[in-house]
């Protein structure tokens, strides 16, 4: 017998607001271990990254995505 099986979970806010909190995490102990500088830098490497792919993977849209 099959069930229909329906909409799942939006979990978008929460993975993002525990990568906020890993991300966090581990440019503190970065910044523990090797200094400020590396911090900036990695953070600085990782946001070029994060821009490149938006770039190559982006939508197709304009416009801003929409608050809910």
């Amino acid at each position: 017998m099959q069930r229909k099986v329906g909409r799942v979970q939006d979990y978008t806010n929460a993975f993002l607001g525990t990568l906020g909190l890993i991300l966090f995490m581990a440019f503190w102990c970065i910044g523990a271990l090797f200094g400020f500088f590396w911090v900036v830098l990695t953070a600085a490497c990782l946001d070029q990254l994060r821009v490149r792919f938006i770039r190559v993977h982006g939508c197709d849209r304009d416009d801003p995505p929409s608050v809910k």
